[in-house]
């Protein structure tokens, strides 16, 4: 017997595992995936592939042919809660089980096969580590500069970095948002009679079906970004500003936020029931209370000193 867990084709790990229902594949035999990650609050079902003795014609690709007199008990730990069947306290005459990722931690669950309600059991049952994560947080977490002085050769770039608090390995902290740019002019550094110059949707569009890795052994992870050439534009006070928001290909209802590889294959059950998969709020991911999406750098041109003014040596001639 084999537990499996699903697996987008989108998102099929690397390797050659037996699959069952072809989006699913075998997690817990030697070389392949030792924990399965799920995103806190979502659903997910998990698979048993038969014993040949007792389902010899079983199909994987459509999970048919199961033997109607054979029995699985499956057993879960407290921070998983039974979804279908509802009740799991005895064995359930199906070889799945969908389940809700409800606390955040290390989650198992176990299944053995047995014959009949009450029949003879695998005395070795399957076991599956199941981590479960709270969903990805990102924000801007570089500082907004003071007012620098430059011409219309420009600064250079900024480097702006963007934090993202998930507790997934390096190897999937791969997340989809988009980094929209506005820049406009003001006529003094007061913030007078702003006006647009340019608006740039996606300066950076990191979608969801690609996705774009972090860096960092592990969480809180970071991507940086790079403005534009911070340079003054129209002699006048210009203002570049950089805003967090839902990468293009996110579906049209949702918030700004962002999706990560983990949320998004955990959201696969729900995709294929054709309900739209979750972009989570973009939130504060270093405990001040305080969420940052934007970041905005002004450039100003520099002060042209004006005359000296005197009383005049003729004044009382």
């Amino acid at each position: 017997m084999r537990i499996a867990l699903v697996v987008t084709a989108l998102f099929m790990f690397s390797g050659v595992f037996a699959q069952i229902l072809t989006d699913y594949t075998v997690t817990n035999q030697s070389g392949s995936e030792p924990t399965m990650y799920q995103t806190k609050g979502t659903n997910f079902r998990l698979f048993v592939s038969p014993d040949p003795v007792y389902s010899p014609s079983y199909d994987p690709a459509t999970n048919g042919n199961v033997n109607s007199g054979s029995y699985w008990k499956f057993t879960i730990t407290s921070g998983l809660t039974a979804v279908s069947p509802g009740d799991l306290s005895s064995a359930v005459n199906q070889n799945w089980v969908e389940l809700n990722a409800t606390t955040a931690g290390t989650q198992t669950v176990t299944a053995a096969e047995q014959w009949g309600a009450s029949g003879c059991s695998d005395v070795t049952p399957e076991s599956l580590t199941v981590e479960v994560v709270n969903p990805p947080v990102a924000e801007i977490t570089t500082a907004d500069p003071a007012v620098r002085c430059t011409d219309a050769t420009g600064l250079g770039t900024d480097n702006v970095t963007v934090t993202i608090v998930e507790n997934v390995p390096s190897s999937l902290a791969k997340y989809a948002f988009a980094v929209t740019e506005t820049v406009y002019n003001w006529d003094d550094v007061n913030g007078t009679n702003p006006t647009t110059i340019t608006a740039t949707a996606t300066k950076y569009d990191y979608k969801i079906n690609s996705k774009q890795a972090a860096t960092g052994a592990s969480s809180p992870y970071s991507i940086t970004f790079a403005t534009s050439n911070l340079a003054v534009q129209n002699g006048k006070v210009t203002v570049y500003e950089y805003e967090l928001k839902k990468s293009s290909d996110a579906p049209v209802s949702a918030a700004d936020g962002i999706v990560s590889v983990v949320s998004h294959r955990s959201d696969y059950l729900t995709i294929k029931a054709s309900n739209p998969l979750t972009v989570y709020p973009f939130g504060d991911t270093n405990s001040d209370s305080s969420t940052k999406t934007k970041y905005t750098a002004i450039v100003a041109p520099t002060p042209t000193t004006g005359p000296i003014y005197h009383i005049p040596n003729s004044f009382y001639n």
